[in-house]
């Protein structure tokens, strides 16, 4: 996922048609030339059939160092496999219960309750991201999407909507239009209630690369200052296949969606909806569900706002599935904005009566041609959204083209996470690793084998050096105080590897010739004098201490950890803002977190 390029993560995952043999070169590979980016593994599967699973450890690509989540391992791999297995199926989305995070929250400052300008002591602190952490357990958070579903310019569903309207036309001109600072604030497409309770509007991202932009304009002009409506079909068609064939040699490679739609324009201009059909299947499908979430996040607002946050009756919840051990497959789950088609029953005011059923049971339909809507007010509340957009159900039952309907799904209002944990520390180095992972303590385990086998091998080696020197050196050495030669080695290389490690006390102290200097060992105040008399700063003192949390939390499928991170911290999570915060002294400039 695209969160996992900021993350050190575990990953189960099927490769087809490979040995763990082969998998392991991933594990070594020909070096690549010292620091730099980690290289990357390249053990390719395919979709299906037999083939092996494994644990995948991906590491963030680091620069000059760190690679793999080692610090030893400069310019190293960013991944490593391990704990293989032969299976007769590949793993597909969905086929998880959910991801467990541990998250490292920095520079933590906790204002006083009755004024937020006054900042509470390192225990008031931790009781506070305590009694936070627990509320976070019992009560949960609203289960919104998080932002990351709508795209890096939060336009996805937008796209989404006009291609369920059939126009294609104004879709592609969404992903290929301009994008400003704040999308949000400067789009005339707005739709603010989207992302309105995800913590993120207002926090677009920066600039896109000025040659980008330039291309987007070009696009933007391609028909001139002409209206294309009054224009020759012919002439308009020329213009736009030049314009497409031009962006399509410039674009990025990662620009998948936008090169797709110029390649096909160049050579079939005008033909949008033709365009469309070769984009790849699941960014089409992204498109589609981006639409589905936003009436989703709009439609759980209005319904918490409108119910004052009780189950009542017309709410629907998911009918229990029991598994052979008996247990409710539904209980923790959260929808997955798919087509899953899981039965849902509508509640009585006997039901909400009863006391059986919390909000944690209430599930809100992700929209779609097959899904049963609430027989309340939140009915009304996704009639109001449709007739807005100017869409139907009948819009949602289109087969049209190989995307087929969007059946629809449901998701649950409340997410919980019943194993919250938190951990708080004390440190003084704004970048110290606060989270020890997987890959970090295999590392130490083999770090502290070598050490034990090259002690051994030391050990051994000094006891047959000591055994030679003993025969050699004579009683007037002895006499003299002086040891053996073999002996006068090893005191030598001991003075050299702590002079390595650290300057000697006299050489801390100032002095150029190994003896201390009558201002250095007099003068305590905070500066000092050189040899030619002007002043020097003195050595700094003590770094002030930092708190620090990490928080240990899982997750079922289709939740955001940004979603419960906002609950948590009541701080936004875009990389906009947190790009504002600071990481303690020397760790960069801003606000605290």
């Amino acid at each position: 996922g695209m969160k996992d390029r900021r993350g050190v993560t575990a990953q189960f995952c099927t490769v087809w048609r490979k040995t763990p043999e082969e998998m392991m070169q991933i594990n070594n590979p020909p070096p690549s030339g010292g620091g730099g980016r980690g290289r990357r593994g390249d053990g390719r599967g395919g979709r299906c059939g037999r083939g092996g699973r494994g644990d995948i450890d991906r590491r963030r690509e680091g620069r000059g160092g760190g690679g793999a989540g080692d610090p030893d391992n400069s310019g190293g791999p960013i991944m490593r496999v391990g704990r293989f297995s032969y299976v007769s199926r590949h793993t597909k989305l969905g086929d998880f219960r959910g991801n467990r995070f541990a998250i490292a929250l920095r520079n933590v400052r906790v204002s006083k309750k009755n004024n937020d300008k006054e900042l509470c002591d390192s225990e008031e602190a931790e009781q506070i991201i305590r009694t936070t952490a627990s509320s976070l357990s019992e009560r949960g958070f609203v289960n919104y999407f998080g932002m990351q579903r709508f795209g890096r310019f939060l336009d996805t569903h937008l796209v989404g909507k006009e291609m369920l309207m059939g126009n294609y036309g104004k879709a592609v001109e969404i992903v290929m239009r301009e994008t400003k600072n704040n999308p949000l604030a400067e789009d005339e497409d707005r739709d603010d209630e989207a992302t309105a309770n995800t913590g993120e509007n207002g926090d677009g991202p920066g600039p896109e690369k000025d040659y980008i932009v330039k291309l987007r304009r070009r696009w933007a002009d391609r028909f001139g200052e002409v209206d294309p409506n009054g224009m020759d079909e012919a002439v308009l068609r020329d213009d736009e296949r030049s314009a497409a064939r031009e962006l399509s040699l410039s674009l990025g490679r990662f620009m998948v969606v936008e090169s797709a739609l110029m390649s096909e324009l160049a050579r079939n201009p005008r033909e949008y909806k033709r365009a469309f059909g070769t984009v790849p299947r699941n960014m089409r499908l992204m498109f589609l569900h981006a639409y589905q979430s936003a009436l989703w996040n709009k439609a759980a607002s209005q319904r918490l706002e409108e119910c004052e946050g009780g189950v009542i009756a017309g709410d629907l919840v998911l009918e229990e599935k029991v598994d052979e051990d008996g247990d409710d497959t539904n209980k923790n789950n959260t929808g997955r904005g798919g087509d899953k088609k899981d039965a849902v029953r509508v509640l009585t005011q006997s039901d909400v009566d009863s006391g059986k059923y919390t909000l944690a049971d209430v599930v809100l339909p992700l929209y779609g041609a097959n899904i049963t809507l609430p027989e309340n007010s939140t009915r009304k509340i996704f009639e109001r959204m449709l007739a807005k957009d100017g869409l139907t159900k009948e819009d949602f039952a289109k087969n049209d083209g190989p995307l087929g309907p969007l059946g629809g799904d449901y998701r649950k209002l409340i997410c919980r996470s019943g194993d919250v944990e938190i951990e708080v520390k004390e440190y003084t180095d704004p970048i110290e690793q606060l989270v020890t992972t997987d890959l970090m303590k295999i590392h130490e385990k083999d770090k502290a084998a070598k050490g034990a086998e090259a002690t051994k091998s030391e050990e051994e080696g000094n006891a047959s050096a000591e055994e030679g020197a003993g025969g050699s050196s004579s009683p007037n050495d002895e006499e003299r105080g002086e040891a053996p030669a073999a002996a006068k080695g090893n005191d030598a290389m001991e003075i050299d590897a702590a002079t390595d490690n650290a300057p000697t006390k006299e050489k801390s102290e100032g002095s150029d010739d190994g003896e201390p200097s009558e201002d250095a060992a007099s003068t305590p105040s905070s500066e000092s004098q050189d040899s030619e008399g002007k002043e020097t700063a003195a050595p700094p003192g003590p770094k002030p201490m930092l708190l620090g949390a990490v928080c240990r939390f899982t997750l079922p499928p289709s939740a955001y950890a940004t979603i419960a991170l906002r609950e948590l911290m009541r701080r936004p999570t875009s990389g906009s803002y947190q790009g504002q915060l600071s990481l303690g002294v020397g760790g960069g400039s801003g606000s605290p977190t």
